[in-house]
């Protein structure tokens, strides 16, 4: 292991000792490899998807993984049921749960994303500030990162989600999310439902696109045409991607028919 590597290591994981260096710095490397695979494996589903059609075996793969997501934030032992991939988006997180976990990317949560275990994310900034690079920003991984927290606070919610058996905190399982699957699929199956639950509260039940010509061009469809897209966005990432797609701007006049 080089001095820089036991570098970060002790500024990542500054409370342990010595001898856990090594092992401290391998569980980073390994969190790190297996969220560039996450994402790479993501981003083949989807782009697959919008580039030559969802098949019903895609759409099938898809639900799954972000029912993955909404009934395990984390996990002790991996589901029987979603042992077939599970281990592609989760890895295992360091014992000492008084650790926090953070993360942040320069080019969407894939290869290039920093993950860290600190006490406090002062210690996170600091290691960030280090590195020189403005365009890292730091996320937690937690309610609050994902706007459950908010959510949870709207009557009805907590119980719409345990109803459907989904996680309303994410507790300390030894396996945890990688960012890629955390921003990519979890964040948006918790946007979509909460969008199911507003909706049907108000009376206005949605149903979701089985359609497999227009899957994943919106969320649901009410009726007669009429389609739903949720976003689960904090401030400055909704900002940015309505800039940045220009197709999110185009989506409301595509024929999906």
């Amino acid at each position: 292991m080089t001095t820089e590597q036991l570098a970060v290591a002790r500024l990542a994981g500054k409370y342990y000792t010595a001898d856990k260096d090594e092992a401290f710095c391998k569980l980073l490397n390994d969190a790190e490899n297996i969220n560039a695979k996450a994402m790479t494996q993501i981003l083949r589903l989807l782009n697959e998807g919008w580039k030559n059609g969802w098949t019903s075996e895609m759409i099938k793969i898809w639900a799954k993984m972000r029912e993955l997501a909404l009934r395990f934030p984390t996990f002790e032992e991996i589901p029987d049921e979603f042992k077939d991939f599970a281990s592609l988006f989760y890895f295992q997180r360091p014992e000492d749960h008084s650790l926090q976990y953070f993360f942040a990317s320069r080019n969407d949560y894939g290869r290039g994303t920093v993950i860290s275990f600190n006490r406090e994310i002062e210690d996170f900034l600091h290691f960030l500030e280090k590195d020189g690079d403005d365009s890292l920003i730091p996320q937690k991984m937690d309610e609050a990162g994902s706007r459950l927290d908010v959510m949870l606070k709207v009557p009805g919610f907590r119980e719409y989600m345990e109803s459907h058996g989904y996680r309303t905190e994410f507790g300390n399982g030894r396996y945890v999310m990688t960012p890629a699957f955390y921003n990519n699929v979890y964040k948006g199956a918790l946007g979509e439902i909460f969008c199911e639950f507003f909706f049907e509260k108000l009376g206005y039940p949605l149903h979701g696109i089985k359609d497999a010509s227009i899957f994943e061009l919106f969320d649901f469809v009410f009726h007669d045409g009429l389609f739903v897209d949720a976003k689960n966005w904090s401030e400055n990432s909704a900002l940015f991607s309505v800039a940045a797609s220009p197709d999110l701007l185009v989506k409301p006049d595509k024929s999906v028919y």
